[in-house]
């Protein structure tokens, strides 16, 4: 899967929780080299902040949908930001969750396993 977030000790956090729990994990630090590395690699899932910096989660998104080669992919965005305005326009975009950071590794892991329909 691929996890895109601009915050590092978060991202680290996240990779190694995944990748303990046998994920192949790789990372961006911005939806632009985000959408670069999913397009060259086609992982199973996109994990992506919202705010980050060059090009926002939801500018991500929106480029993903464009993308007949990637477009198809599982994408769940991971934020702070917990506004109904953010949820109505994650929901808008067609992502399959909406994971606040707060929520931790744990709840990350779960929800990812739901969303690849892997049982623990």
């Amino acid at each position: 899967m691929l996890l895109v977030d601009d915050d590092v000790s978060l991202s680290r956090l996240f990779q190694y929780s995944l990748t303990k729990n046998g994920f192949e994990c790789r990372t961006a630090m911005n939806g632009r080299d985000g959408y670069d590395l999913a397009a060259s690699w086609l992982p199973d899932l996109i994990i992506s902040d919202v705010m980050m910096p060059i090009m926002s989660g939801y500018e991500f998104r929106r480029k993903v949908l464009t993308d007949p080669a990637v477009a198809s992919i599982p994408f769940v965005f991971l934020t702070a930001k917990s506004a109904d305005d953010d949820l109505s326009e994650a929901s808008d975009l067609g992502v399959a969750d909406f994971i606040i950071k707060t929520a931790g590794p744990k709840i990350l892991v779960d929800k990812v396993r739901a969303i690849l329909g892997i049982e623990n």
